[in-house]
């Protein structure tokens, strides 16, 4: 019967994981000029741990497995979920490594080239 809210609760939850995954990219690329690489990283995924602990605190929890309900079947399911999430965050960063990659290697290319003395 809960079927439709749970499934809209598991994707705002992975919209809200997307979209606070992102703003602490962000609000660690900000606090880096002051705090430095290390501590802004290490400030920004405090700040998502937080972030996901409120959100987890206040989403709405279902627990209402209905009597005879199959084992096997609950256990293939949280199993196909957990399938689900190793392969959606894999690819989160597979894709986000190789554009960084690009990102870096273009940025490097562009400094040596400027850094190059010009021969004529």
């Amino acid at each position: 019967d809960t079927i439709g809210q749970r499934t809209a609760l598991y994707f705002l939850m992975m919209l809200l994981g997307i979209l606070l995954a992102v703003g602490a990219t962000i609000l660690g690329r900000r606090l880096a000029p002051k705090l430095g690489n290390w501590y802004a990283t290490v400030a920004g995924g405090a700040a998502f741990v937080v972030a996901v602990g409120i959100a987890y605190a206040f989403l709405p929890s279902y627990d209402n497995v209905p009597h005879g309900f199959p084992g096997t079947l609950l256990w293939q399911f949280r199993l196909t979920t957990i399938a689900v999430q190793l392969v959606l965050w894999t690819a989160f960063g597979l894709v986000f490594g190789h554009l960084a990659e690009r990102v870096i290697t273009t940025r490097s290319e562009a400094t040596t080239a400027e850094a190059a003395p010009a021969t004529s």
